[in-house]
């Protein structure tokens, strides 16, 4: 594909613009995605993820800790405040995920939705967790059958898991726990 503002070279930057809820794509080359200031070659960018991140919820108003309801608290392990960590966008420690875990999951519920990650695996490395999901998620439903009494559904349910733990330890596992 040709650069959408000269059309003389091969596009190789992609600029994706939601602007008024509208989603606009350019292509653009090199050179002309630099004579922009979309990029900067050869050097830091522009804006790093901390500074996206800290600039997209502030833009929500998600990051003051008004906005979650706790007053702003400091990591024991680093001293990073949570006020500190909405200027950066950037945690200073393992310690803040545990620290700050109760408005860190109200930023994610709104992005993402949920709190917790659930993406995409991959085909040839993910056949063992899906595997331990499929089985999760049908124990689950037998403890629901089992409590509304509905007893041949959990009959069949057993059945199911048992046939997944034994297709689970003929792939060499090892014991179950």
């Amino acid at each position: 594909m040709l650069c959408q503002e000269c059309r003389l070279r091969p596009a190789s930057v992609k600029v994706t613009a939601i602007i008024g809820g509208q989603k606009r794509e350019v292509h653009l080359c090199d050179a002309c995605a630099q004579s922009r200031g979309e990029v900067e070659f050869g050097g830091e960018a522009k804006i790093s993820i901390g500074e996206m991140l800290a600039a997209l919820l502030h833009q929500h108003g998600m990051l003051h800790p008004a906005a979650t309801g706790a007053p702003d608290i400091k990591c024991d392990n680093c001293g990073l405040s949570f006020d500190g960590f909405t200027k950066t966008g950037k945690l200073g420690c393992s310690e803040c995920f545990t620290k700050f875990d109760e408005q860190l999951k109200h930023v994610l519920r709104h992005i993402h939705g949920s709190a917790r990650h659930v993406g995409r695996m991959p085909r040839r490395a993910g056949g063992t967790l899906r595997l331990k999901r499929q089985m999760q998620a049908l124990r689950d439903e037998l403890a629901a059958c089992v409590q509304a009494e509905q007893f041949e559904r959990a009959a069949e349910l057993r059945d199911r898991i048992k046939d997944l733990e034994a297709a689970e330890g003929g792939r060499g596992n090892g014991p179950k726990s």
